[in-house]
């Protein structure tokens, strides 16, 4: 497992590379590899812009599919209903989200208005 806590575009740099090299370890494919690169860094992105800090996880799944989930929480301002529900895409955000959801095999969002977001998000071949 790898965790870097997240407060910085140098951080968003140094979580791309962890998953690159973690999906390599792996022996993900190359397609595989981009998906998870832009997963990871629409999600890290998001903690950076829209929150103080969060903290995002990589685990490494070796069971058939082989994979990499990624756990990413921050403690920003949350997101409402029809944002998650849009995977995101709401008036004045970015298409961060429904990124993730369209390249991710499986995506779970919690988030409440005030509260915070977690997002668990699976990238496997």
């Amino acid at each position: 497992m790898v965790q870097i806590t997240l407060r910085t575009d140098v951080d968003v740099v140094r979580v791309r590379q962890a998953a690159d090299q973690l999906a390599r370890r792996l022996g993900l494919g190359t397609r595989t590899r981009a998906r998870l690169d832009l997963v990871v860094a629409e999600l890290a992105t998001n903690v950076v812009r829209h929150a103080d800090h969060g903290v995002i996880r990589l685990v490494a799944t070796a069971s058939p599919p082989a994979g990499i989930r990624i756990l990413c929480q921050d403690d920003g301002p949350g997101l409402a209903g029809p944002a998650i529900a849009n995977g995101g895409n709401t008036a004045g955000l970015g298409l961060g989200l429904a990124v993730v959801h369209e390249l991710a095999n499986d995506v779970r969002i919690d988030s409440e208005a005030g509260h915070g977001t977690r997002v668990e998000a699976n990238v496997w071949e």
